[in-house]
């Protein structure tokens, strides 16, 4: 039974959504940092959403000195400018997370806690988000193509970090809206765009039915709503891409910064030219498999996506909290073994990114998507023949040099005599038969170059003032030995020369 407190530490409005996924599993209290700082003992635990202000981090330095475990549990992703753009004049800490001062930084995912050790943070463990773990598997509502194609355009509860920053967001906003007044139709569908700009924005960009409230806001978990109504997102660089990406929906960045990305999306729009070509992609992402797989790929690689977030951090409070009372219990400073942690916020990696890069090669083991049916039969493609059925050697390239018909485009081993699966597979894809017809065909316009090559090399060969005589003089031995049967009778033809 707990018997140490667990203290999530801000408001109630700030944390009560990181609080509500752990309330059946802990005890964990919201409260302010001067009420954390009245009440918190050796023994318990504080969780902190933010190091940037000095109300966080005065209490984080003091609760060190107190020999009591603090855990700063990441909220969203990384952005550049706020961690290294900002105002000269900020009043909060120009240097966030660089390091970080809490005993134990939770990440979100993998990118990230790469991100966050190379600015000097070793204690980084990879847990996820807990209040988006309801979306794993959620299976959002189907919408058909005869309606308009309705794109959600939203914008991070921050905008800019300074008065530029949020001028250049605001211009990113007025472009894209003009562009789609001026062409409401893309790829046969009625574009809508219905709005969620925060800071006021919608008045300054001239939208009359923005749907921003702040109890609606992507950090209080409250976009399920919208995103069941929209084919598509638009967003500057928010966490919400995440909840967008994890709910199925096709996902674009719209970023006119042309900063470094900490955590990317499969589209990003940084110029007016770019809005029409990236809708239209995002209407066609139903259709498109590599679109599909990419989204998944750079999900996965910035949210440990697969709902378990929430018992990942349960275990992780748990270890901290046993920490926290056997330390004051024997007045001997705190224990917190990274290594120990890491290993119960441990989890298996979901295949769906891995298949994406190997849809690019001809070799595709089926273990990576499961099938439903038996695989077609072997495809058994024989090697070349010359014209007398036997091996087809093509002798030089166009260079001079060896022909190597042995090999693919990549310089691997050629193989067309097995089937795209190995050998121990009964099952393939739909996907994976197109891939490796794809790669068929690509290897059969290649033969059918160098083939090509190969002829204008003889024909150069040909005109040549010797080799030439030499070929026909060549050609000619060659059939009157074959019409002689090995006579060494010199022919008549030979008679008259």
């Amino acid at each position: 039974m707990q018997s140490g407190r667990i203290f999530y530490v801000g408001s109630s409005r700030e944390v009560a959504h990181h609080v509500r996924p752990l309330a059946p599993h802990l005890l964990v209290e919201a409260a302010e940092p001067v009420e954390v700082q009245r009440q918190i003992r050796p023994g318990d635990v504080a969780v902190f959403f933010s190091e940037h202000f000095d109300r966080f981090r005065s209490l984080i330095v003091q609760l060190r000195h107190q020999n009591i475990p603090t855990l700063y549990a990441i909220d969203g992703i990384l952005e550049w400018r706020n961690a290294w753009e900002n105002r000269a004049d900020e009043i909060a800490c120009p240097w966030t997370m660089r390091p970080c001062l809490s005993h134990v930084v939770a990440t979100i995912g993998p990118r990230q806690t790469e991100i966050l050790q190379s600015w000097g943070n070793p204690q980084c463990v990879e847990v996820g988000l807990p209040r988006l773990d309801s979306l794993w598997n959620a299976a959002p509502p189907p919408r058909t193509a005869t309606e308009n194609f309705r794109i959600l355009v939203l914008t991070a509860k921050c905008p800019g970090f300074t008065p530029e920053q949020t001028q250049r967001t605001v211009e990113s906003l007025q472009a894209l809206q003009a562009t789609v007044a001026a062409n409401p139709f893309v790829a046969g569908r009625r574009i809508d765009l219905r709005w969620r700009l925060s800071a006021g924005l919608e008045s300054r960009v001239g939208v009359t039915d923005n749907h921003w409230t702040q109890a609606e806001a992507p950090e209080a978990g409250g976009l399920v709503d919208r995103l069941q109504q929209c084919d598509a997102v638009i967003t500057t660089p928010s966490t919400a891409m995440l909840e967008a990406m994890l709910f199925g929906r096709p996902v674009a960045v719209l970023d006119f910064h042309n900063t470094p990305t900490l955590a990317d999306a499969a589209w990003r729009i940084s110029a007016d030219s770019q809005v029409l070509p990236v809708i239209s992609q995002l209407i066609h992402f139903g259709q498109s498999v590599s679109h599909q797989h990419w989204q998944q790929f750079l999900l996965h690689e910035n949210l440990a996506a697969d709902g378990q977030a929430t018992q990942r951090m349960v275990g992780i409070l748990q270890r901290l909290l046993a920490s926290s009372l056997r330390a004051a219990d024997s007045g001997q400073p705190l224990s917190l073994p990274i290594d120990e942690l890491r290993q119960i916020a441990q989890r298996s990696r979901p295949a769906v990114p891995d298949l994406f890069s190997r849809l690019r090669t001809p070799r595709i083991s089926s273990q990576t998507t499961p099938s439903t049916g038996p695989a077609p039969a072997a495809l058994a493609v024989p090697a070349p023949t010359d014209s007398h059925g036997g091996q087809a050697n093509f002798g030089t390239d166009s260079c001079g040099g060896q022909a190597n018909f042995g090999t693919d485009s990549r310089g691997g081993q050629a193989n067309f005599g097995t089937s795209p699966v190995e050998s121990d597979a009964t099952t393939m894809s739909l996907t994976q038969w197109q891939a490796y017809t794809e790669q068929l065909e690509r290897e059969n316009q290649r033969l059918s170059r160098l083939v090509s090559e190969a002829h204008q090399v003889f024909e150069n060969m040909q005109g040549h003032p010797l080799l030439g005589a030499l070929l026909k003089s060549h050609e000619r031995w060659s059939r009157w030995w074959r019409g002689s049967s090995g006579s060494l009778a010199k022919p008549d033809s030979w008679k008259e020369q």
